[in-house]
């Protein structure tokens, strides 16, 4: 353990880089065309209740904020309809599994590095496993370092095999539900 700026620091305690920029924390929530059972909310990763704690309440996004903003999304009368799964895709922040954990809610560690590799993608399409037969809906909370690459990819991969979507629509989707989509330009 080392410290940065007076304050205890290891590698639970990663922040990404731009993770304090004015952008949204989350984008909206989009459903799979034609599939009235797979949603999809993108965002930046959320940290840990402890890490979260040190900084003002304006700029904290954890796990509680993540499901504010999901039930500012969804009526109170339907939170029971829904399943939630979180998939945390950076390869740096620890996901807060205990948080996630304490809500009841399935998560998945699942680190896709930006050379974005056929089995990491692939490894993210095996989470996303919704059980057709029964009447919820399943929401994918699918977090990385700021909501934007590796999501934008993941899930552009994953409606491109699942559904036999083009390449554009694919991308489309993401891109209308997290703006401005990818961030590189890599």
């Amino acid at each position: 353990m080392s410290e940065i700026v007076g304050l205890p620091y290891d590698d639970s305690m990663y922040i990404p880089r731009f993770w304090l920029s004015s952008h949204p924390s989350i984008g909206t929530k989009f459903k799979v065309p034609g599939e009235d059972q797979v949603y999809f909310f993108t965002m930046k990763s959320p940290l840990s209740a402890k890490v979260n704690s040190l900084f003002p309440e304006k700029y904290r996004w954890g796990v509680k904020e993540v499901m504010e903003k999901v039930r500012e999304d969804i009526p109170k009368a339907d939170l029971h309809k829904y399943i939630f799964v979180s998939i945390e895709l950076s390869d740096k922040v620890q996901p807060p599994k205990s948080d996630w954990d304490e809500l009841h809610i399935q998560n998945h560690y699942c680190p896709i590095m930006h050379n974005y590799t056929i089995e990491s993608l692939n490894n993210f399409n095996t989470k996303i496993r919704p059980d057709l037969t029964t009447s919820y809906k399943y929401l994918y909370l699918v977090s990385c370092n700021n909501g934007h690459d590796r999501c934008g990819v993941a899930i552009s991969m994953y409606l491109m095999q699942k559904y036999d979507m083009k390449i554009s629509d694919a991308y489309n989707l993401f891109k209308k539900s997290r703006w401005p989509g990818f961030y590189s330009q890599k």
